[in-house]
């Protein structure tokens, strides 16, 4: 049975955003998991909030230890309340939200190896970010399960200040319940004797919500007749201003009581009233101060107005263009006073139909359908949702893994590790032909199978020690194939070998004269979910190129393709990320290299039209980040094994560049390879169209799928648990 714990830093007798996103994340992640089990901060005093969930069979709720009613749990103690729930319920993730809470739990040795962390709260922009709160996200990163964030910009953002947290940083926009849309509204202006607008949420002084009182005057002012109704009933302080709440309080029970004000105050309501509310008006209020503008997220109470059939009006930002268009015409600014913010409104209500099934639109991809697919995708993806029990009755399968270099082993050493069916022991080699023979020898005994990564002095050793009956597999990777070391293998021990092409398999097969029913094929993984991100707006024009170093990766070829298409359209850039060759000691060593590295830099600065068009972006683990300028993935190597970066380019959407060479065609596909520079250029100016680029992007991904993780991985467990 599946267990998910949901601690909920939040005051449940207070409805607000963090607590309706308790509510909202533990009714969806009840379609994940068999069993939730949310562990609150404080006493309930009321059923508001938490009767959103009373119907749901799954979801379980428990009361704070220890503390009297009205006290609120410190984090620290709310650690060792979920902890205990850990072990009781024996779940295998805990979901938790705030930068405060995330850090703390993140220190707990128990919790933070199946902690997924919703940092809400990061200051922004980066000059807000002290050293201290650097050091807490990278620890989050580092002992943490997973990251959430809500929109691609939190997510970058993550990524270029915490390395730590790159390819662990998921997506979990806000969710708006399915009962929200109102798949019945008329999209058609009704006739009626006033336009409707609501607000629902806190009172807060960034939400503009006492100017927003004059609203309906300022519009019958201009001859439209116009109803605000307010829900809610939290009042936010202004820390520069304590007489703001007052303020506000009074305004509000004023308006309410003036008949001509058009104002109606219902307090607070459960969200299932609120949204009723919602589906009567015409428009929703978000209009919010130019300190919300730079904010990391995106406002769900806006995305809820839309499902619900009222067209939200909101400050134009970037993410909101990218949201509902352009053109949308309930775009406000920060800087508007509500005289202008009036008139604007009164020239979009022509547009007021459009708008609205716009609104709508842009809302389905938040639904709390869509929500379940997403998390159900991440926690099966992480291994979240294995359980402890052992098919068949049989003990968990004793696996050592031998190796000197595990930087092609992170998905499957994770998978391995997490999986309840595995007992995993590392048998570290200290270099490719060193290690501690007495522990690999009490290693070797104590294993069902031993898997040496990398057909080195490992497989070696392995092949010549390994007791009778214990497998013996190996991955096979190219630089092997010319080992000196490969004459003492006893290859009748070697059970099965692995490689990541068939041409290197070939190649092996044919020198070493396997039995090629001991061989298998298995691609490295690309996890899709991390790079299937969405493309910024020039990627079309942009060519990537992942690694630079040795030569053999013909950067040159690069520079060759660029320089024609730049002749053709000057918009096309090359970015090319990795390390430089100074970076690697044998390389700048090496008296041919360096010359073909100097010739390199010195053709792209005597050439102000090269200059001008190549960036280089250096080393760095944010590489599913930067896929999203990538538009076009180069492979202009003269030999791969599998070219790793191909496959995460095509895993983004990219398009595959890819010079012919040995064993590309039945890795790529021959719509992926170029005979020349000549043919590359043909094919990238083929598709400067929107259309034509998005169509062989999608096709990109597809490809893609084969090397996913989810279809990869499996074929891995079942190789490594034979009996």
């Amino acid at each position: 049975m599946s267990s998910v714990v949901v601690y909920g830093d939040v005051n449940p007798n207070v409805i607000d955003g963090s607590s309706i996103w308790l509510m909202s994340v533990s009714e969806v992640l009840s379609g994940v998991f068999d069993e939730v089990h949310i562990q609150l901060k404080i006493h309930p005093q009321n059923r508001t909030l938490l009767s959103a969930v009373d119907g749901v069979a799954n979801i379980h709720i428990h009361a704070p230890e220890g503390i009297a009613d009205g006290a609120a749990l410190g984090t620290t103690a709310a650690a060792e309340l979920v902890e205990k729930l850990l072990e009781e319920t024996r779940s295998t993730a805990v979901v938790v939200r705030g930068f405060r809470v995330s850090y703390d739990f993140s220190l707990n040795e128990r919790i933070s190896p199946v902690l997924w962390s919703y940092v809400t709260d990061l200051p922004f922009p980066p000059k807000k970010m002290s050293d201290t709160n650097v050091q807490q996200m990278k620890h989050i990163a580092e002992n943490s399960r997973r990251i959430f964030a809500q929109t691609e910009a939190a997510r970058s953002y993550w990524e270029a200040l915490v390395p730590q947290a790159a390819g662990r940083v998921l997506l979990i926009p806000p969710m708006i319940p399915d009962y929200a849309f109102n798949t019945e509204k008329n999209p058609k202006i009704t006739e009626q004797v006033a336009i409707k607008i609501v607000y629902a949420g806190k009172l807060a002084r960034e939400w503009r919500t006492l100017e927003m009182l004059e609203l309906p005057r300022k519009l019958m002012e201009l001859d439209i007749e116009a109803q605000l109704t307010v829900v809610g009933a939290k009042f936010n302080k202004a820390k520069d201003d304590p007489q703001w709440v007052g303020r506000m309080r009074d305004a509000l029970e004023k308006a309410h009581a003036d008949p001509d004000s058009g104002v109606t105050w219902l307090g607070a309501l459960p969200r299932t009233e609120s949204i009723k509310e919602i589906m009567k008006a015409d428009l929703g209020f978000g209009w919010r101060t130019a300190e919300l503008d730079s904010s990391l997220e995106v406002s769900t109470k806006a995305l809820e107005y839309g499902a619900a059939g009222a067209a939200p009006i909101v400050n134009e930002t970037e993410d909101h263009r990218l949201l509902w268009g352009e053109n949308y015409p309930f775009f406000v600014r920060a800087d508007d006073t509500i005289e202008s913010l009036a008139n604007k409104v009164a020239v979009g209500l022509s547009a007021l139909p459009e708008a609205r099934q716009k609104a709508a639109q842009a809302s389905e991809y938040f639904s709390m359908s869509k929500a379940r697919e997403r998390f159900a995708s991440y926690f099966e993806r992480a291994g979240a949702l294995f359980t402890s029990e052992i098919s068949n009755g049989y003990r968990p399968r004793r696996v050592v893994v031998a190796s000197h270099d595990l930087k092609f082993m992170g998905e499957l050493m994770d998978f391995l590790t997490r999986n309840p069916s595995f007992d995993v022991q590392q048998d570290k080699w200290a270099t490719l032909h060193t290690h501690n023979e007495e522990n690999s020898k009490q290693l070797a005994e104590w294993a069902d199978t031993v898997f040496c990564e990398w057909a080195g002095p490992s497989l070696a050793w392995y092949s010549r020690h390994i007791p009778e009956g214990t497998r013996l597999i190996s991955r096979l990777h190219r630089f092997e194939l010319n080992g000196p070391w490969m004459d003492h293998v006893a290859w009748d021990k070697v059970n099965k070998l692995v490689f990541v092409s068939d041409w290197v398999r070939d190649e092996a097969v044919a020198k070493f004269g396997l039995d090629i029913s001991k061989t298998v094929v298995l691609s490295n993984t690309v996890d899709l979910g991390d790079f299937d991100r969405p493309k910024t707006r020039n990627a079309r024009f942009t060519l990537g190129l992942v690694g630079m170093v040795p030569f053999l990766k013909r950067p040159d070829r690069a520079l060759d393709l660029l320089e024609q298409l730049i002749r053709v359209d000057p918009r096309y850039v090359l970015r090319v990320k990795g390390r430089m060759p100074w970076d690697y000691p044998h390389v700048w060593a090496n008296p041919v290299e360096k010359q073909l590295y100097l010739d390199f830099f010195a053709r792209i600065a005597n050439n102000p039209m090269l200059s001008q068009h190549v960036a280089f972006d250096g080393f760095g683990a944010d590489v599913a980040s930067w896929f999203r300028s990538v538009g076009f993935i180069l492979s202009p190597s003269e030999l791969e094994s599998f070219h790793l970066a191909t496959a995460e380019g095509m895993s983004s959407g990219a398009i595959p560049i890819v010079w012919e060479r040995l064993g590309a065609l039945g890795i790529f596909g021959a719509s992926a390879l170029q005979k020349s520079s000549d043919e590359g250029v043909s094919k990238i100016l083929e598709l400067q169209g929107d259309s034509d680029f998005a169509e062989a992007s999608s096709e990109a991904k597809s490809y893609a799928a084969r090397w996913d993780t989810v279809q990869v991985l499996p074929q891995w467990e079942q190789l490594l648990g034979g009996r």
